[in-house]
């Protein structure tokens, strides 16, 4: 099952989703960003209802197929929607 229209996600779900494409855990996508785990949690349940994704590894195949993700790095995802500039060596620099 795929969305049914347009995904709508704000660039915090987007870099979240790509951090779960990426196969990072909710702990370490906390970590990097500065939220608690269930915080993170919490956002990816609303980004999974918001693709219609079954687990995190569907979530992360619709990203890709849907282009809301492009590979970085070998195994690393980031938003497509970041300009270069926004890519750090240590991640992304979100808004």
């Amino acid at each position: 099952m795929t969305p049914a229209g347009p995904v709508d996600l704000n660039p915090l779900q987007l870099q979240i989703l790509a951090q779960v494409a990426s196969g990072d855990s909710n702990g370490a996508i906390a970590r990097s960003l500065g939220y608690s785990p269930s915080y993170v949690k919490d956002v990816v349940a609303i980004v999974r209802a918001h693709l219609r994704a079954h687990d995190r590894a569907h979530a992360a195949s619709l990203a890709v197929a849907l282009g809301l993700v492009r590979p970085l790095e070998e195994g690393r995802f980031v938003p497509t929607h970041l300009p270069r500039e926004a890519i750090t060596a240590g991640g992304v620099n979100l808004p």
